[in-house]
């Protein structure tokens, strides 16, 4: 499955550059998309449609102006070719931070690991890389962050993401974040000149320090705004010992707020009796505010609580506008296994605002946060509306509805 998953992503990569997916106003997980027809390509075929996909990139670079024979200031590839970096030259001192490239999705020099990688695993960080870079290019920096996080789960060490990490976090003043990761690029590969280059600019900013501290590849980003804290939270809620595994269903109500706080009621349902103190002390840690029971069902199957959510603000103060809704979600939905099978959305408000509710199947709470977390740029806010656990064959899931409030562009 892992494998065929690969093969997958190689496949949607072209498919999104040469044929761009309609768009569709239901995602049934039983209709016939991209994940379903790339699973009989062959690996002749992944080859292929890889060249077609390194051609186009070459092409897309010449457009806007990059060369490729600029050795002056470049990231190559395996094979020696070079990649311009965008900095005007390779002595250029910044008295700030260092400089960034623009394209540093390939090493100079073979992976003095590389032996050791799986060519499936390669293929598949490789084929990231790009989707990672074009998104780097563009300044879309969060999109590239959530590639080069993809790449890291597959192979930890991948030279390449370390490096265009490392850049990303000395760019947002995060020195600690780009030692660490530029120092396991130059570990794998010790003679590459522009990781040479980068340390030398960042030791000057920032010096190394004397212990760099593990990092959590699985660590969110701290929340902010309300729906982030509460959606973080019940996930957390949910990998608690004494709660794990209890409920048979999950409930939101609307955001509220009352005294310059922000409420959010919940409605947790049980195979049996659920104990609310334990529930209410473990929502007190998760949602860092007030919890108050205002409801117990029958034998304590329900339980009903109205939850202080920290003392972030109940609307997203950062959201931006988004174009291509119905694209977004479908692509999303994809790269999170999050399956939408149904959808229904509002007519576009005064203030270009749009409340969806969308029908949804996922794993578990993980992948519906992972979910939340890539459109919460997007989203004023969000909830789930209800969600049941099923099954679907042997494999445990959770179903039901999610609401999504966007910020969409303005019709032009």
């Amino acid at each position: 499955m892992k494998n065929d998953y690969r093969k997958i992503v190689v496949f949607i990569f072209i498919l999104g550059i040469f044929f761009p997916a309609r768009n569709h106003q239901s995602f049934a997980v039983d209709e016939p998309n991209r994940f379903q027809i790339a699973q009989k390509i062959s690996k002749d075929d992944i080859e292929k449609y890889k060249k077609m996909a390194d051609e186009y990139m070459k092409k897309k670079r010449g457009e806007n102006g990059s060369t490729s024979d600029d050795s002056s200031n470049n990231v190559g590839d395996n094979s020696g070719n070079s990649t311009n970096t965008g900095s005007d030259s390779s002595s250029n001192q910044l008295t700030d931070q260092p400089s960034t490239p623009v394209n540093p999705e390939s090493p100079i020099e073979p992976d003095k690991d590389s032996t050791k990688i799986d060519p499936k695993d390669q293929q598949y960080c490789e084929v990231h890389m790009k989707l990672a870079a074009r998104h780097f290019k563009a300044n879309n920096i969060e999109r590239a962050k959530e590639e080069i996080k993809e790449i890291l789960k597959v192979i930890s060490f991948f030279p390449p993401a370390r490096f265009m990490k490392a850049v990303i976090a000395a760019k947002e003043k995060n020195y600690l974040d780009a030692w660490r990761n530029i120092d396991v690029a130059q570990k794998h590969q010790p003679n590459n000149p522009k990781i040479k280059e980068f340390i030398d600019k960042l030791q000057k900013v920032s010096p190394k320090p004397a212990v760099l501290p593990e990092e959590d590849l699985n660590a969110r980003p701290n929340p902010e705004h309300a729906s982030e804290l509460a959606m973080d939270a019940i996930e957390s809620l949910l990998q608690q010992k004494s709660v794990g595994g209890k409920f048979t269903s999950i409930s939101c109500g609307d955001y509220s707020e009352k005294d310059g706080k922000v409420l959010l009621p919940l409605k947790f349902e049980g195979f049996s009796s659920l104990d609310p103190s334990v529930i209410e002390q473990c929502l007190k840690q998760t949602f860092k505010g007030d919890v108050q029971n205002t409801k117990t069902g029958t034998e304590s199957k329900i339980l009903e609580y109205s939850v202080q959510v920290g003392t972030l603000p109940m609307m997203n103060p950062k959201v931006k506008p988004i174009s291509g809704l119905i694209e977004f979600l479908k692509n999303t939905s994809e790269e999170t296994d999050v399956a939408i099978k149904d959808s229904s959305e509002s007519d576009i408000d005064g203030e270009n605002r749009v409340m969806g509710t969308y029908n949804v199947v996922a794993g578990n709470l993980r992948s519906l946060n992972d979910f939340f977390r890539k459109i919460s740029p997007y989203a004023l806010k969000y909830s789930i509306a209800k969600i049941n656990s099923s099954m679907i064959g042997v494999k445990s899931v959770w179903k039901g509805d999610i609401k999504i409030q966007f910020k969409v562009e303005k019709d032009k």
